[in-house]
């Protein structure tokens, strides 16, 4: 469980965010930007199950937080723009 928290200290004390918390947030931002249309999913095989992915997914270790976002754009968008003003939004 411990792999699944970021911990940020601050001089008062310390804040703990859950990966589902951070996955959450960045989907909001992500979905903020004009030009993403919707999250890509798909099913995955695992241990012989499958598994739907939501388009998010985040990993954490130690001080480094990772956010992968699998989206879905609007036809005719430039994709690095756009992926670019989602790094961007997400970061905030």
């Amino acid at each position: 469980m411990a792999e699944n928290l970021y911990q940020q200290v601050l001089e008062h004390g310390k804040v703990v965010y859950a990966s589902e918390v951070i996955a959450a947030i960045a989907a909001l931002s992500a979905q903020e930007v004009d030009g993403v249309v919707a999250f890509s999913t798909s099913t995955k095989t695992r241990w012989g199950r499958k598994i739907n992915a939501k388009g998010v997914r985040v990993t954490i270790s130690g001080d480094e937080v990772i956010v992968y976002l699998y989206l879905s754009m609007r036809y005719g968008v430039k994709i690095t723009e756009v992926a670019w003003s989602v790094q961007e939004d997400v970061k905030k």
